[in-house]
């Protein structure tokens, strides 16, 4: 029997003067946002006539059952549909963890591919004369780095945005970010999953950091080191070497390029994980089984968990067994799913 589609994945009407015709969700769509293209039309095809057999699906696709079988697995494990096991008819779950992840992924690759088009222009311009911006450009070296960013965060007034791509040093946050904080200054800070895995960076900068009450998210990687202050300058890595051997940084100020740097940051904010390292523990788990959760959503690996929650392997293996019975979920995505959905996280 047809269904009507998910909520959100066709964009409703706008009835504006002159605005185009809402679009339907295509398979074009979903390759960008990296489902293969069987995945693609397995999922076009549950959202048009789900629930229904995998049989269904292969004769509707003209592919045999075992492709069609394993597209729906592959769907089911990023959280897109549920059954097509013994038996069980396939459908389509609601998307937005899903299509969270599947953003996120998308936006490290144009991250990379940002950041490698600036450097490529950068290189142009060292050998073309100077064009009148020698102003809104300059490049800072090592040394000069530190009383540089203590200069930019002591004259913040709104806000601060940060790109944290590897762990550049094991102090916590510095004076005068603490009392930016104190004063009402947001601080918005995504890191990359190594940063939140190097156990010193993690105790002596993030945790510290997010009690102060810095807002942090996590992605699985981040190209360069981004600062940005009220919009109005920004310092960014010029050195990709990790860990670099001398840091260079780039001062940017009102350009196009602060501009693009601005919608880079909230790209990637947007789609980053929220790190929960404060607050109360919901009712319905215990202390140690949240500091699980938080640290699962980060991406980081189970050696690295058992070092930061200071227990062995098999202990966690019996912890996650217990949140995965308590769910009746079998892997750690859909672990994290429920959780999400329960309001754990």
């Amino acid at each position: 029997m047809r269904q009507d589609p998910a909520p959100g994945l066709w964009p409703r009407p706008s009835h504006g003067k002159g605005s185009p015709a809402p679009t339907r969700l295509s398979e074009r769509h979903l390759r960008t946002l990296g489902l293969k293209g069987l995945e693609a039309r397995t999922y076009l095809h549950l959202l048009e006539c789900g629930p229904v057999p995998v049989t269904a699906i292969a004769d509707a696709l003209h592919v045999g059952v075992g492709e069609a079988r394993g597209a729906v697995d592959r769907l089911a494990q990023r959280g897109l549909a549920c059954g097509g096991q013994h038996g069980q008819d396939a459908e389509p779950v609601e998307p937005s963890s899903a299509l969270q992840c599947l953003a996120q992924e998308r936006t490290v690759d144009v991250l990379q591919a940002h950041v490698a088009a600036e450097n490529a222009y950068r290189n142009y311009r060292r050998h073309m004369p100077a064009a009148g911006h020698e102003d809104a450009f300059e490049v800072i070296a090592d040394v000069r780095i530190s009383e540089r960013i203590e200069q930019a965060e002591g004259s913040a007034r709104h806000e601060v945005l940060r790109f944290v791509p590897h762990p550049v040093d094991h102090e916590p946050p510095s004076r005068s970010a603490t009392a930016l904080l104190t004063q009402g200054v947001v601080h918005r800070v995504v890191y990359a999953k190594a940063a939140v895995e190097d156990s010193a960076y993690y105790r002596e900068a993030v945790r510290p950091g997010v009690a102060l009450g810095i807002q942090a998210r996590v992605v699985s990687t981040l190209p360069t080191e981004l600062r940005i202050y009220d919009g109005r300058c920004a310092l960014l890595g010029l050195t990709t070497a990790d860990p670099p051997r001398q840091r260079q940084m780039l001062m940017v100020r009102g350009s196009g390029l602060l501009s693009a740097l601005k919608e880079l940051f909230e790209l990637a904010w947007h789609s980053a994980f929220p790190m929960h390292t404060t607050g109360p523990c919901p009712p319905q788990l215990a202390p140690m089984e949240l500091r699980l959760l938080e640290l699962m959503s980060t991406g980081m690996t189970d050696e690295h968990i058992a070092r930061r929650l200071d227990v062995s392997r098999r202990t966690l293996s019996r912890y996650v067994e217990r949140l995965a019975h308590r769910t009746g979920t079998t892997t750690r995505f859909q672990l994290a799913l429920a959780a999400s959905r329960r309001g754990w996280l």
